[in-house]
C-alpha cells in the first residue's frame, strides 16, 4: 500500500532574458524566438537523447499562477515515470483513435476551424482557439495544424511562427484581463507514445482568473464562469 522509489531524471530553468521583466509579453521578437528554440532543444535533450520518459514544460507568471521568482523564466521537468493523468489522457486519446481511426485533436481542429466561433488565431501553421467545456475561463489551447506528436522536433521556421502566435496571445490576455496571472504548459508525447497517430502536441494558455476551492477538489468538476465563446470574442 506504500510503495515508494527513487526517480530520476531534471529540473531545468530557462531564464529568457538579462533584462528585469516578468511576462513573456515584454521580450522582444528575437528574444521570444530563442526562447522558444531552448524549449524545443531540452526537450529534445532529455526525450531524445536521453530517452527520459516524461519531460514538461510550463511558465508560471505572477503570485497566483505559482511563480516563485519575478524575473521571467520558464521550467522544464524531466522524470522517468508517466504520471497518471497524463497516462490516463494519453489512453484516452489512443481509444477515441481506435474507433474513430482519427487523431482527436484533429478531429476537434476541423471542427472548431468549421464552426469558427471558439477560434482566436491562426496562421499557417498553428491554431488557436479557446476549447469546448474549458475547464478555466479564457484558457486557450494552441494545436499545429497538421497532425504532429512531438514538439521537440519542430523546425526553426515553425519555432519563429509559434513564439510569435504566442507572444502576441499573452499580450491579448493581458490586455483582456490586465495584471491577471497565467501559466502556460507545453504538452508534448511522452517517450512511449512518441511518433504516435493518436496524440498530437499542444500548448494550454490560461490566466488565473478563478480560484479551485473545495467542490472541484472534491468532485474534479471545474466552475468555470465564462463560457469559450465568449473568452475567444474577447480574445478576438
Amino acid at each position: 500500500l506504500f510503495r515508494r522509489r527513487s526517480l530520476s531524471g531534471g529540473h531545468e530553468v530557462i531564464i529568457e532574458g538579462p533584462g528585469h521583466h516578468y511576462s513573456l509579453s515584454q521580450l522582444d521578437r528575437l528574444t521570444a524566438k530563442l526562447v522558444f528554440q531552448a524549449y524545443r532543444d531540452r526537450l529534445r535533450y532529455w526525450l531524445v537523447e536521453q530517452r527520459i520518459a516524461y519531460a514538461v514544460l510550463f511558465k508560471n507568471v505572477g503570485y497566483q499562477a505559482g511563480a516563485s521568482l519575478v524575473h521571467s523564466h520558464s521550467q522544464l521537468i524531466a522524470t522517468d515515470i508517466l504520471p497518471t493523468d497524463v497516462a490516463r489522457a494519453a489512453s484516452r486519446m489512443e481509444l477515441f483513435y481506435a474507433q474513430q481511426n482519427q487523431c482527436l485533436l484533429c478531429r476537434t481542429l476541423h471542427e472548431e476551424l468549421d464552426q469558427q466561433v471558439r477560434i482566436v488565431e491562426a496562421t499557417s501553421d498553428f491554431v488557436a482557439y479557446c476549447p469546448f467545456a474549458s475547464r478555466l475561463p479564457s484558457l486557450v489551447t494552441i494545436v499545429p495544424q497538421q497532425h504532429q506528436s512531438q514538439f521537440e522536433l519542430l523546425s526553426d521556421p515553425m519555432v519563429d511562427q509559434l513564439s510569435w502566435l504566442l507572444h502576441r496571445l499573452v499580450r491579448r490576455l493581458e490586455h483582456c484581463h490586465p495584471n491577471a496571472s497565467y501559466n502556460y504548459v507545453v504538452y508534448t508525447a511522452p517517450r512511449c507514445q512518441q511518433g504516435a497517430d493518436w496524440f498530437h502536441w499542444r500548448i494550454e494558455l490560461f490566466p488565473r482568473l478563478s480560484t479551485l476551492a473545495g467542490f472541484e477538489w472534491g468532485s474534479e468538476c471545474f466552475i468555470n464562469p465564462q463560457t469559450p465563446e465568449t473568452a475567444a470574442k474577447l480574445m478576438r
